[in-house]
């Protein structure tokens, strides 16, 4: 029989060579693929942002309240000058005099509604209070910046009834 051209002989000293010179094990190549996970934030470390966020956020809100006040308080004067109405000035001693008409009355019960309205007045004192003291939480302050920015959508909207309404001049001649 012929032999094989593509028959593999085995040479012990050849793989003996191989071996030697290929021993060591090379491993995984380690590079660029690994990616790496960023930090997480704490839970302390998140609500201390969102406090200073939401701080932040009442004060811008409450500057723009300002401004659309005192708008809307020029606006108001300027379409009582234009209709002849003569502006009224309530002093703080008209104001006193007013509630001590009368100092024996008995003091009336209050109904539900304006129990709930009283407590949420005080409830708001206390949120303004801390807000100002620097003690607010950050449920405090969320509902600071929904009770502004209804505020200022109903100043606005006011303002637009005014423009509307044609009290005021053209809507171009006033800043918002």
């Amino acid at each position: 029989m012929v032999e094989d051209s593509l028959s593999h002989v085995y040479d012990p000293a050849k793989r003996r060579e191989y071996y030697l010179k290929n021993r060591h094990l090379k491993g995984r190549k380690h590079g660029s693929g690994k990616a790496t996970k960023p930090r997480v934030k704490s839970r302390a470390e998140l609500a201390k942002e969102r406090h200073t966020h939401l701080q932040e956020q009442v004060a811008a809100l409450q500057g723009r309240l300002e401004k659309l006040q005192a708008a809307l308080k020029i606006l108001v004067e300027q379409a009582k000058k234009r209709s002849g109405v003569k502006p009224t000035k309530t002093t703080a001693a008209k104001k006193t005099a007013a509630s001590q008409q009368k100092p024996n009355a008995k003091p009336q019960k209050l109904t539900t509604a304006q129990k709930k309205a009283k407590a949420e007045a005080q409830k708001k004192a206390r949120r303004k209070q801390a807000i100002k003291d620097g003690t607010a939480t950050n449920s405090d302050l969320s509902e600071e910046v929904k009770s502004l920015n209804e505020r200022i959508k109903s100043i606005q909207a006011r303002i637009e009834k005014m423009h509307k309404s044609g009290a005021l001049g053209s809507h171009a001649n006033t800043n918002k």
